[in-house]
Protein backbone atom coordinates (compact mmCIF):
# COMPACT_ATOMS: atom_id res chain seq x y z
CA UNK A 1 0.00 0.00 0.00
CA UNK A 2 1.81 3.38 -0.54
CA UNK A 3 2.35 6.06 1.73
CA UNK A 4 0.50 9.13 1.96
CA UNK A 5 3.91 10.92 0.89
CA UNK A 6 4.17 8.57 -2.40
CA UNK A 7 0.42 9.43 -3.19
CA UNK A 8 1.05 12.84 -2.89
CA UNK A 9 3.96 12.25 -5.18
CA UNK A 10 1.86 10.86 -7.49
CA UNK A 11 -0.98 12.72 -7.57
CA UNK A 12 1.27 15.50 -7.97
CA UNK A 13 3.04 14.24 -11.07
CA UNK A 14 -0.12 13.47 -12.65
CA UNK A 15 -1.43 17.14 -12.09
CA UNK A 16 2.18 18.33 -13.65
CA UNK A 17 1.75 16.31 -16.54
CA UNK A 18 -1.87 16.98 -17.09
CA UNK A 19 -1.38 20.78 -16.96
CA UNK A 20 1.98 20.56 -18.99
CA UNK A 21 1.80 23.58 -21.72
CA UNK A 22 4.31 23.32 -24.51
CA UNK A 23 5.94 26.66 -24.88
CA UNK A 24 7.92 25.89 -27.84
CA UNK A 25 6.72 27.53 -31.09
CA UNK A 26 6.95 26.16 -34.62
CA UNK A 27 10.04 25.06 -36.11
CA UNK A 28 11.44 27.66 -38.38
CA UNK A 29 11.44 26.69 -42.31
CA UNK A 30 14.26 28.97 -43.80
CA UNK A 31 13.25 29.25 -46.88
CA UNK A 32 9.74 30.55 -45.74
CA UNK A 33 11.75 33.28 -44.62
CA UNK A 34 12.99 35.57 -47.77
CA UNK A 35 10.98 35.32 -50.94
CA UNK A 36 12.67 34.79 -54.07
CA UNK A 37 12.63 38.55 -55.93
CA UNK A 38 14.52 39.41 -52.80
CA UNK A 39 17.58 36.98 -52.83
CA UNK A 40 17.91 37.06 -56.76
CA UNK A 41 18.09 41.12 -56.00
CA UNK A 42 20.76 41.28 -54.14
CA UNK A 43 22.17 37.06 -56.13
CA UNK A 44 21.16 37.63 -59.51
CA UNK A 45 19.24 35.08 -61.47
CA UNK A 46 18.61 31.58 -59.09
CA UNK A 47 20.02 28.63 -61.35
CA UNK A 48 17.15 26.79 -59.22
CA UNK A 49 14.43 26.57 -56.59
CA UNK A 50 16.09 27.31 -52.72
CA UNK A 51 17.26 23.46 -51.46
CA UNK A 52 17.32 22.20 -47.86
CA UNK A 53 20.67 19.91 -47.29
CA UNK A 54 19.91 17.33 -45.50
CA UNK A 55 20.26 17.66 -41.92
CA UNK A 56 24.13 16.89 -40.51
CA UNK A 57 24.45 15.80 -36.89
CA UNK A 58 26.59 18.33 -35.78
CA UNK A 59 24.06 20.83 -37.35
CA UNK A 60 22.43 22.61 -34.09
CA UNK A 61 20.16 24.55 -36.69
CA UNK A 62 16.26 23.50 -37.30
CA UNK A 63 16.71 23.75 -41.21
CA UNK A 64 18.86 25.74 -43.77
CA UNK A 65 18.01 26.67 -46.98
CA UNK A 66 20.75 27.75 -49.85
CA UNK A 67 19.92 29.50 -52.80
CA UNK A 68 22.34 28.94 -56.12
CA UNK A 69 23.08 31.98 -58.57
CA UNK A 70 25.23 31.84 -61.67
CA UNK A 71 28.83 31.40 -61.47
CA UNK A 72 28.60 29.42 -58.41
CA UNK A 73 27.17 32.16 -56.57
CA UNK A 74 25.45 31.18 -53.37
CA UNK A 75 23.74 32.33 -50.51
CA UNK A 76 22.65 30.30 -47.33
CA UNK A 77 20.44 30.81 -44.29
CA UNK A 78 20.27 28.72 -41.11
CA UNK A 79 17.41 29.26 -39.30
CA UNK A 80 16.43 27.78 -35.19
CA UNK A 81 13.41 29.17 -33.40
CA UNK A 82 14.90 28.83 -29.63
CA UNK A 83 17.60 29.27 -27.51
CA UNK A 84 19.08 32.11 -29.39
CA UNK A 85 20.69 34.28 -26.72
CA UNK A 86 22.47 30.95 -25.63
CA UNK A 87 23.44 30.42 -28.75
CA UNK A 88 25.29 33.47 -30.21
CA UNK A 89 27.00 34.52 -26.78
CA UNK A 90 29.09 31.03 -27.49
CA UNK A 91 30.20 32.33 -31.12
CA UNK A 92 33.78 32.98 -30.98
CA UNK A 93 35.63 34.99 -32.57
CA UNK A 94 33.28 37.42 -33.74
CA UNK A 95 33.01 41.10 -34.41
CA UNK A 96 30.12 43.55 -34.22
CA UNK A 97 29.21 44.22 -37.47
CA UNK A 98 29.37 47.52 -39.17
CA UNK A 99 25.61 47.27 -40.50
CA UNK A 100 22.36 47.90 -37.96
CA UNK A 101 19.18 45.94 -38.21
CA UNK A 102 16.07 45.31 -36.11
CA UNK A 103 17.96 42.57 -34.49
CA UNK A 104 18.31 42.43 -30.30
CA UNK A 105 22.16 40.99 -31.15
CA UNK A 106 24.12 40.31 -33.72
CA UNK A 107 28.00 38.88 -34.82
CA UNK A 108 29.87 39.15 -37.81
CA UNK A 109 32.17 35.72 -37.80
CA UNK A 110 34.88 36.54 -40.49
CA UNK A 111 33.84 38.35 -43.75
CA UNK A 112 30.84 36.79 -44.27
CA UNK A 113 28.90 34.77 -41.66
CA UNK A 114 26.20 37.22 -39.62
CA UNK A 115 24.50 35.37 -36.88
CA UNK A 116 21.55 37.77 -35.59
CA UNK A 117 19.14 36.92 -32.34
CA UNK A 118 15.79 38.39 -32.52
CA UNK A 119 13.10 36.93 -30.11
CA UNK A 120 15.03 34.01 -28.99
CA UNK A 121 15.18 32.97 -32.64
CA UNK A 122 18.75 32.74 -34.55
CA UNK A 123 19.23 33.05 -38.38
CA UNK A 124 22.98 33.04 -39.18
CA UNK A 125 23.19 34.22 -43.04
CA UNK A 126 26.30 32.75 -44.95
CA UNK A 127 27.26 35.10 -47.29
CA UNK A 128 30.93 34.20 -48.21
CA UNK A 129 29.74 32.59 -51.82
CA UNK A 130 27.21 35.19 -52.61
CA UNK A 131 29.44 38.04 -53.42
CA UNK A 132 27.86 40.94 -51.69
CA UNK A 133 28.44 42.96 -49.06
CA UNK A 134 27.71 43.13 -45.28
CA UNK A 135 25.08 46.06 -45.65
CA UNK A 136 23.44 43.62 -48.57
CA UNK A 137 23.28 40.53 -46.14
CA UNK A 138 22.08 42.66 -43.49
CA UNK A 139 19.08 43.86 -45.26
CA UNK A 140 18.19 40.36 -46.01
CA UNK A 141 19.07 38.93 -42.37
CA UNK A 142 16.59 41.99 -41.29
CA UNK A 143 13.91 40.67 -43.51
CA UNK A 144 14.40 37.06 -42.75
CA UNK A 145 14.02 38.37 -38.87
CA UNK A 146 10.98 39.95 -39.28
CA UNK A 147 9.22 36.64 -40.97
CA UNK A 148 10.38 34.39 -38.17
CA UNK A 149 6.62 34.06 -36.96
CA UNK A 150 4.83 34.89 -39.53
CA UNK A 151 6.63 32.83 -43.10
CA UNK A 152 6.38 33.48 -45.87
CA UNK A 153 3.50 31.12 -48.34
CA UNK A 154 5.78 27.84 -49.22
CA UNK A 155 5.39 28.12 -53.07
Amino acid sequence: MPTPDQELADAQAEADEATAADFRGPLIQACELLSRDEVQAVLGPLANPPDSPPEDASDTAESRCVWHGAEDRALSLAASHEGGAERIALIEPHSVPEVSGTWEQARLQGCCLLHAVKDEAMLSLDFSAARIDAAQAGKLMDLALSRVHEPLESP
